[in-house]
């Protein structure tokens, strides 16, 4: 792909006798040499596949391509030799090879061949995995994606790191726990719904209300600052859909 910093994706090279689709924005007319046509400003593109069967993929003449160069983790970064993949449900569809430039992670569609059932269909939206080389850890990606479409080229802003949805609701203890002004609430929902999160005083008063929205499935967190209260015993109190946790806290001044 032509982006305004010059040609991105794992294309490097044309190679002679083999066919290629073009999207183009124009008409035009195109030619080139065998052996000349290459992108010389940057080292050819090899991947180095692994070696289990559970990553190998039917190449299929529908595609897409997602282009990608922005990776966020919440601990570490992308390394050269990682993989990027794609999924529709738990069916691998697509695998590219991370080496520190922008790349095109492709997306298989469904085609007369039965090794391709479970592949996408228009309208399809893809999910993605990274796969670390050197500790073969899966961690799900989550992003801006739009949906899958035949021959499709698409520019992601960013993939970052997706944290595991629980299984059930839940109320860590706060942290931390007697605390002076500030405290951190954690808490998980294991599906999509309006989630309340209130602080009491002995006498059952509500004092302060830290949240009360609609929130995706995952985990989440709140932050009390207590500062305009004075020191003693209070509680939280959790609630989402038939869910209702308490929880004693102790501010100290």
């Amino acid at each position: 792909m032509n982006t305004g910093n010059g040609w991105v994706g794992s294309l490097t090279y044309f190679e002679g006798g083999s066919g290629y689709w073009v999207i183009v924005s124009e008409d035009l007319s195109f030619s080139y040499e065998t052996g000349s046509m290459s992108r010389t400003e940057i080292k050819r593109y090899v991947e180095t596949r692994p070696s289990s069967s559970v990553f190998e993929v039917v190449q299929s003449p529908n595609q897409a391509f997602y282009f990608v160069d922005d990776i966020t983790l919440d601990e570490g970064i992308i390394e050269d030799g990682d993989w990027l993949l794609s999924y529709k449900g738990n069916v691998l569809t697509g695998i590219r090879q991370w080496q520190g430039v922008m790349i095109d992670i492709p997306a298989m569609g469904i085609s007369e061949s039965k090794k391709t059932e479970g592949y996408f269909e228009v309208g399809d939206i893809p999910s993605f995995k990274l796969l670390k080389q050197m500790t073969g850890e899966i961690i799900p990606l989550g992003g801006d994606i739009p949906a899958w479409s035949e021959n499709g080229l698409f520019q992601l802003s960013q993939l970052s790191e997706m944290q595991p949805v629980p299984d059930e609701f839940l109320l860590k203890n706060a942290y931390p726990n007697p605390f002076n002004p500030v405290t951190t609430l954690d808490f998980g929902i294991p599906v999509d719904g309006n989630v309340s999160i209130e602080i009491y005083n002995l006498q059952g008063r509500l004092v302060e209300t830290l949240a009360n929205y609609h929130m995706e499935a995952g985990y989440h967190s709140v932050v009390w600052n207590a500062n305009s209260h004075s020191s003693g015993m209070y509680f939280v109190q959790m609630r989402a859909s038939k869910y209702v946790k308490t929880q004693k806290l102790m501010l100290v001044k």
